[in-house]
């Protein structure tokens, strides 16, 4: 016996399609960005499945944070936005195999180099 549910489900795009992104104007695959005090940075929700914006997002920071910007292969002109936190490098892409930290660290082990 099957029942029909009384309230409409909504489930909208699940959490791993969606990521924090930012739209710049470069060909560099890679940016950092060091802020030396405390700052509000606006960024776009993106919908990466369908490769569209969703919505704006303001996240503050405290001072001394560096944010590094990764291009996205798929979506040009698009950024990842990666941070260390905790000594941990995080992704805003939310995968567990990111792809961006590798490049990011390849490039700062380049730069050393």
């Amino acid at each position: 016996m099957s029942r029909t549910p009384n309230r409409p489900y909504c489930i909208g795009l699940a959490s791993t399609v969606k990521a924090m992104m930012l739209q710049i104007d470069t060909p560099e695959p890679i940016i950092s960005l060091k802020f030396d005090q405390p700052f509000e940075f606006h960024c776009i929700e993106v919908d990466t499945l369908n490769k569209r914006p969703l919505r704006e997002v303001s996240i503050n920071f405290k001072a001394g944070r560096v944010l590094y910007f990764v291009a996205d292969v798929s979506m040009p002109g698009w950024y990842y936005i990666l941070m260390y936190a905790q000594n941990e490098l995080g992704c805003s892409c939310k995968s567990p195999n990111c792809e961006h930290k590798e490049m990011l660290r390849q490039h700062q082990n380049a730069i050393a180099a």
